[in-house]
């Protein structure tokens, strides 16, 4: 399989009307004020400006870095950046009434926002992604991620602040509330 390794940039301000999509109508990735969202996915690259903050994912050195209130989760809701470094596919989402296809590996997901055919609910919804031989769940709201990358296996809570990671045979628990990690 064959994915492209280009970059899928997307650059305006709400306001001015430089965007190529709206969110309503999903046609744009994600654009809240006026940051930029690239996601470079064949070589692992994604970077999202929402805010100031400021996310690193690299997967295969198996680095987490965030910040999320006071610093302590992987992903920022409100003001944040993210990049994420993964293995190879492609990754586009279309907020509103879009649509969300990544292929990684051997593993294929589309799914609608708004109308929720699964993959992302901002809601309360589920999301499933195949990586490979991987299995991603994440509940947003009630914050729960399983993913399962080879024999890994990443559970993160994102309200409740738990993050267990295994990776061949290390473990990684984060607790966000109580400020633990085991490795």
């Amino acid at each position: 399989s064959v994915f492209p390794s280009s970059v899928v940039k997307i650059e305006g301000k709400e306001g001015k009307g430089k965007i190529e999509g709206k969110e309503g109508k999903g046609k744009i990735e994600r654009k809240e004020g006026k940051g930029k969202i690239e996601r470079k996915e064949g070589k692992g690259k994604i970077e999202g400006k929402e805010g100031k903050g400021k996310i690193k994912r690299k997967e295969g050195k198996g680095k987490i870095e965030g910040k999320e209130g006071k610093g302590k989760i992987e992903r920022k809701e409100g003001k944040g950046k993210i990049e994420r470094k993964e293995g190879k596919g492609k990754i586009e989402g279309k907020e509103g009434k879009g649509k969300i296809k990544r292929k990684e590996g051997k593993g294929k997901i589309e799914g609608k926002e708004g109308k929720g055919k699964i993959e992302r609910k901002e809601g309360k919804g589920k999301i499933e992604r195949k990586e490979g031989k991987g299995k991603i769940e994440r509940k947003e709201w009630k914050g729960k991620i399983e993913r399962k990358e080879g024999k890994g296996k990443i559970e993160r809570k994102e309200w409740k602040g738990k993050i267990e990671r295994k990776e061949g045979k290390g473990k990684i628990e984060r607790k966000e509330g109580k400020g633990k990690i085991e490795r």
